[in-house]
């Protein structure tokens, strides 16, 4: 497929999936075929390149010598072969604690380069119904993007737990991103089905989502490089609730709420945490709602973080 939008041509290779560690060998020889043909029509200036799967690896040696610079982008904070991105004339990493991280591992050493977010992707304060309506925040959403196990849904389903039994007039948005509700259904999870939860596929316009939004959870289990979300909401003066490790801080810039996880929840991320690791959690999400003085606090440290 040859698509061009805003004045990038984007080439995609249509693979039974769109994860490259289940391309199967057609595919793959296909995929690499196909770029490097196109790479030496193109003569690009500036090669970036990202990832981990059998595709990339198997292509990062094969393109190095096509263009002057090359450029590794490390996002993901699992990747153990440093032959993937020592080749890069720079590797780039979302926060200062992915630089930390493969220097410690790997000896990598990587520059800070920031989530670059659009407005198109931005939460807008001037449209965020509970920063202008201060009001209707008590009948905003309380939202989770993606309910995977390494986001901290088990949190999550604690958390939305309790509140059905002390604060059923709090409604939970769940939005579905690689894991979908159908995952939580065929585990027979009541994350699926409570009362107080909404749930809504993946969206094209996060903002859409943001505008609705009171409060946002960030509860990630696994080590979080950055947080994309976080900076979203906050640029719309959404306060964000969220785990303390990772990229989390630098990203929450001085905004937010953080607050540890269980280490057997670190270990093991199917695990509920204990009512006494959801309670902070659930008395900060309450004080938002009820405190006009503490939302507009917290939506203020949003939006200078």
């Amino acid at each position: 497929l040859r698509i061009e939008q805003a004045g990038v041509a984007h080439h995609v290779l249509y693979t039974d999936s769109s994860m490259g560690g289940k391309f199967n060998a057609e595919q793959r020889k296909g995929f690499i075929d196909y770029v490097l043909r196109h790479l030496r029509d193109f003569r690009p200036d500036v090669i970036i390149s990202y990832g981990s799967s059998e595709s990339t690896a198997g292509l990062v040696s094969l393109i190095r010598p096509l263009a002057p610079r090359f450029i590794f982008y490390l996002g993901n904070p699992n990747i153990t072969r440093a032959e993937l991105f020592a080749q890069g004339d720079i590797v780039f990493c979302p926060t200062q604690a992915q630089v930390d991280r493969y220097r410690e591992r790997l000896g990598i050493q990587g520059h800070v380069f920031r989530t670059p977010i659009g407005p198109e992707n931005a939460a807008d304060p001037a449209r965020t119904l509970a920063v202008q309506h201060p009001g209707s925040r008590r009948r905003g959403l309380v939202t989770f993007i993606n309910p995977a196990l390494e986001k901290g849904a088990s949190l999550v389903f604690g958390l939305t737990q309790r509140a059905l039994r002390e604060r059923p007039d709090i409604t939970f948005l769940i939005v579905e991103g690689r894991t979908k509700r159908s995952f939580w259904a065929d585990a027979g999870s009541p994350l699926a089905s409570a009362p107080n939860i909404l749930w809504i596929p993946n969206q094209s316009d996060v903002r859409r989502i943001y505008e609705r939004t009171s409060v946002l959870l960030f509860p990630s289990f696994w080590f979080e490089v950055a947080g994309r979300c976080i900076a979203e909401a906050q640029l719309g003066g959404i306060p964000v609730l969220a785990s303390s490790h990772g990229g989390i801080p630098e990203q929450l810039n001085g905004g937010g709420f953080m607050f540890d996880i269980p280490q057997p929840c670190l270990d093991n991320y199917k695990l509920v945490p204990s009512a006494q690791a959801v309670a902070p959690w659930f008395e900060t999400l309450t004080r938002l709602l009820d405190d006009d003085a503490a939302y507009a606090e917290a939506s203020g440290r949003a939006l200078a973080a």
